[in-house]
């Protein structure tokens, strides 16, 4: 192909969106993936370190099911780090911005 030709402009235009969607995809892989710890956590929500373990035990009159659950980070420890995934914090929060929309 030669430059500037149709052909060599089509090309570029496929290239540049195949890159476009490649790094949309790469930042929707990390973004699922990131892991935030219970400080990053009481940062993003502002709710109490006590608060926050109201909220997903289910014997708590403040136990929320939809509040995102810890996760694991160490194995086979008595009492393992945990962490929470930041999408679904995120998730949570637009939720919680959306029912106050809602009620308005």
């Amino acid at each position: 192909m030669l430059a500037g030709t149709p052909q060599s402009e089509l090309f570029r235009s496929v290239l540049d969106r195949l890159l476009m969607i490649g790094v949309a995809m790469a930042e929707q892989i990390n973004n699922a993936l990131r892991i935030i710890r219970r400080k990053q956590l009481e940062e993003r929500t502002g709710l109490s370190r006590s608060t926050i373990y109201s909220r997903i035990n289910p014997k708590s009159s403040s136990y929320d099911p939809e509040f995102p659950k810890p996760i694991d980070l160490g194995h086979g420890m008595q009492n393992p780090p945990v962490g929470w995934v930041e999408s679904e914090v995120d998730t949570w929060l637009q939720g919680q911005a959306q029912k106050r929309r809602n009620a308005a």
